[in-house]
């Protein structure tokens, strides 16, 4: 069964995930050609485990390049949020846009938080208060606001 991705696309006609899914699946090809790069020697192959990046590595790495595409990212999950609820997208982008910010013992100390809470506040299987939410956003520079 052939599958269709359908693309959030904005008011304006913008699609700000199709730029970064492609330039995430160029990222993740040229770590494979690199790696296979450094297996292969003039004399053969050499047996080095691989360690392979994961999504969040990607998207922290992305978005450490690119931190103009940070607030477009925080939209869409916090529009996702809205439509059908389902928070662990949102938080996963917090949590992304944290680690891009500098970590959690940054935001702690910009905060105010202590740095397990804000943790485990934005992981996937969370549910924060929303006063925990507004001083994270803050901390990163952004705000929650009313359409």
């Amino acid at each position: 069964m052939e599958k269709e991705v359908i693309f959030y696309q904005t008011q304006d006609g913008i699609e700000p995930f199709k730029e970064w899914l492609d330039h995430l699946k160029n990222d993740i090809l040229e770590s494979r050609i690199e790696i296979s790069n450094k297996l292969f020697d003039i004399g053969g192959i050499i047996m080095n485990k691989i360690k392979y990046r994961t999504l969040e590595e990607v998207e922290v790495e992305h978005f450490t390049q690119h931190p103009e595409k940070l607030k477009s990212y925080l939209t869409v999950a916090l529009e996702e949020y809205q439509k059908d609820g389902d928070k662990k997208a949102f938080l996963h982008a917090l949590s992304i846009a944290t680690r891009v910010h500098g970590g959690f013992s940054k935001l702690s100390r910009e905060t105010g938080l202590n740095r397990e809470n804000l943790y485990r506040a934005l992981s996937k299987r969370s549910d924060p208060k929303l006063s925990t939410v507004r001083r994270v956003m803050s901390a990163l520079g952004f705000s929650l606001t009313i359409r």
